[in-house]
Order: structure tokens, then C-alpha cells, then sequence
């Protein structure tokens, strides 16, 4: 599938109920991939649930795929 032509731009993560484990090993360690960039943090607004967006950097996505 590619996400890019589907205009998948961004991954929403709850932590501990992605029902996935790559998603939960995502939520935590999200940093290990830099073409994903943090754009939303729940902690820093004071929500009850954790929750981050990340947001999906092609171009530098594409140069790693090369």
C-alpha cells in the first residue's frame, strides 16, 4: 500500500491501545524513525489519555528507502 498516494499524513497514537504492537513500540520509541515528526503531545495539554500525532515526512522517508 502506498500511504503516500492515499494522503496518509499522519499516525495517531494512544498509548498502550493501538491494538498493534508495532503501534505501541511506535507510541514509545517514535524518535528511532526520522521521518516521523511529533506534532501533538496530550501531556503537554493536561488530557487524561496520552496521546501523540506524528506526522509522516515523505521526502525524507523516500531518501532512506533508496
Amino acid at each position: 500500500v502506498n500511504s503516500k498516494n492515499n494522503h496518509l499524513s499522519h499516525i495517531v497514537l494512544v498509548e498502550e491501545k493501538n491494538n498493534s504492537l508495532f503501534l505501541d513500540d511506535l507510541f514509545h520509541n517514535y524518535e528511532k524513525y526520522p521521518y516521523l515528526e511529533k506534532v501533538f503531545d496530550s501531556s503537554n495539554k493536561n488530557f487524561t489519555n496520552k496521546i501523540i500525532i506524528l506526522e509522516i515526512n515523505y521526502p525524507i522517508f523516500e531518501k532512506m528507502s533508496l
